[in-house]
């Protein structure tokens, strides 16, 4: 079953059960879809590749706006609970993230072969580790990684 089959399918289920919270959710992300579909530079099929992009861009959006709406204090509490609601159900639809100590395995390995020295290299580690993990690491925890690494190296040199 296709992402777009299985958001269709929590669209219908939503509806018969009144969950207004799914029900809002999965069509803000078809809506989406929709809107990528139909853009001047889209060509093609609608792939599950496709919509996971364009349902991770929304979650990234998401986590952003829980960022912003954490200053605004207690006022935004039911949005921000609205939102997280948003991205645990949408993770599903998402590839799973590698742990911290899988990802700090990868950096180091990246810091090696780039031949990295120094806190300026981080944009050659980032850029070959994000190229061949992309969708499966973290890219924050991954320039942190990056960060301590070659921060420890110059330190040591």
């Amino acid at each position: 079953m296709t992402i777009e089959e299985q958001l269709t399918n929590d669209l219908k289920k939503a509806m018969r059960e009144k969950d207004t919270m799914t029900l809002d959710c999965v069509r803000m992300v078809k809506t989406r879809i929709t809107e990528k579909r139909v853009s001047p530079d889209f060509k093609g099929e609608m792939s599950d590749d496709i919509c996971r992009e364009v349902v991770g861009a929304y979650v990234k959006f998401l986590k952003k706006g829980i960022d912003e709406l954490k200053c605004a204090g207690e006022k935004s509490r039911d949005i921000i609970a609205k939102y997280q609601f948003e991205i645990d159900f949408l993770s599903k639809f998402l590839p799973q993230m590698l742990s911290e100590e899988e990802t700090r395995k990868i950096i180091n390995d990246f810091v090696s072969s780039t031949g990295a020295s120094s806190v300026r290299d981080i944009g050659k580690v980032m850029g070959a580790a994000m190229k061949e993990f992309k969708g499966k690491i973290e890219p924050g925890l991954a320039k942190k990684i990056a960060e301590e690494l070659l921060s420890g190296q110059t330190k040591s040199e």
